[in-house]
């Protein structure tokens, strides 16, 4: 494992900037659209910053059974809630979010958040143990379902009949194509526990975010288009 700890660490550097990235540009283009759809889209990839600081604090005190599978546990939980919340999303492309709706996004946000933060604290250390060894690959396969789902949606949705701008979106079911394609490896992870098939995991995974920022970037830029994408 400590050869590649450099690697991993690498890994969520970019994952973050990554992450954070798309949360800015996913704001800014809801307030230049003000299309609802895009507040679960904001909110999914919140969740899954969320996520990742629980791998920060993996990467950074968890060298104990007890931290590194509870930290892991509850990432897992928050990032298939992420996926959700971003299948969600697409499912919603074509319909208004009312603000009940829209609330009741932000209270499920706001408890699974707490529901995982309390399940951190306190369950016990052999049972993080024993359920993550045990749900891990079952959380990957959810995610890979939703993740699916998503590309199918963002496939079948699309607006555009431009080439150019069908080329740039194109960057966007690519980004979720390549995500989808890291939980793959993820699940093989979860049954061998190979650092190797982790470190192609984890470059899947940044590829993915780095095509959806990179994605978003470009189409703010072409303001009038940007529904073009979703």
């Amino acid at each position: 494992m400590l050869a590649y700890t450099d690697f991993f660490i690498a890994f969520q550097v970019l994952t973050a900037f990554f992450v954070g990235a798309i949360l800015w540009f996913s704001l800014r283009a809801y307030r230049l659209t003000n299309m609802s759809f895009l507040i679960a889209f904001f909110l999914g990839f919140l969740l899954l910053e969320s996520s990742f600081t629980f791998v920060l604090i993996n990467r950074l005190v968890g060298h104990t059974g007890v931290l590194y599978h509870g930290t892991f546990w509850i990432h897992e939980m928050l990032q298939t809630a992420a996926f959700a919340f971003m299948a969600s999303a697409y499912y919603f492309k074509n319909k208004e979010l009312t603000n009940a709706r829209i609330a009741t996004y932000v209270i499920a946000t706001i408890i699974i958040i707490a529901i995982s933060v309390i399940a951190f604290l306190s369950t016990p250390p052999t049972l993080a143990f024993a359920w993550r060894t045990v749900t891990s690959p079952y959380f990957y396969l959810v995610n890979l379902t939703l993740l699916s789902y998503t590309v199918y949606r963002v496939n079948t949705t699309s607006l555009s009949s431009h080439k150019v701008v069908r080329s740039r979106a194109l960057l966007v079911p690519a980004g979720f194509a390549i995500l989808a394609l890291s939980q793959i490896f993820w699940i093989y992870w979860g049954f061998t526990d190979l650092n190797d098939v982790l470190v192609v995991a984890n470059a899947f995974y940044v590829t993915g975010l780095a095509l959806l920022a990179g994605a978003l970037l470009l189409i703010l830029r072409r303001r009038p288009s940007y529904a073009e994408v979703h």
